[in-house]
């Protein structure tokens, strides 16, 4: 099933080894969401997890809970 996107899009080129893009096509049939879909939750996942390397990330988070009980937006 195709996930919805946000409306605020911009267009971007990359060049990708065309096994990777195989790959890639393979995936998007099987899933039903398109290559734009899958980079991007990609791109958002390296990007969590770049932020995740970073100790004051978690000292922020941390307290958040702590003063608010639960996770809300940062």
């Amino acid at each position: 099933m195709a996930r919805p996107t946000n409306g605020d899009t911009d267009s971007l080129t990359v060049n990708l080894n065309q096994n990777l893009l195989e790959r890639l096509s393979r995936h998007c049939f099987r899933t039903e969401l398109t290559k734009s879909q899958v980079v991007s939750m990609a791109l958002k996942r390296f990007l969590a997890a770049e932020l995740a390397m970073d100790p004051a990330f978690w000292d922020t988070l941390y307290d958040k809970v702590d003063n608010e009980g639960k996770l809300s937006k940062l």
